[in-house]
């Protein structure tokens, strides 16, 4: 299946950031390099509606928030909260 036209510009400019490995970041670097990729993406769609969840984790739950678009198609936005 290919990769969303959104999804691959999203990886593209990833890649083009060539950040180092991810998992050397402290948590405040990647929480602002986080903000700054949503600042330079356009607006998503409009949202019907947000439902609040939670998903079984090894340590807990997980809380999640589930992103219902107004119009279609309804693709799932899950982002997860912290």
């Amino acid at each position: 299946m290919p990769i969303d036209v959104e999804v691959q510009a999203i990886l593209d400019r990833l890649a083009a950031a060539k950040l180092e490995d991810l998992s050397s970041w402290s948590p405040a670097a990647a929480r602002e390099v986080s903000a700054g990729l949503a600042r330079a993406s356009p607006p998503g769609p409009p949202v019907a509606h947000v439902r609040n969840l939670t998903a079984s984790g090894p340590a807990g739950d997980v809380p999640l928030r589930l992103y219902r678009p107004a119009e279609p198609p309804h693709a799932l936005i899950e982002n997860s909260v912290s």
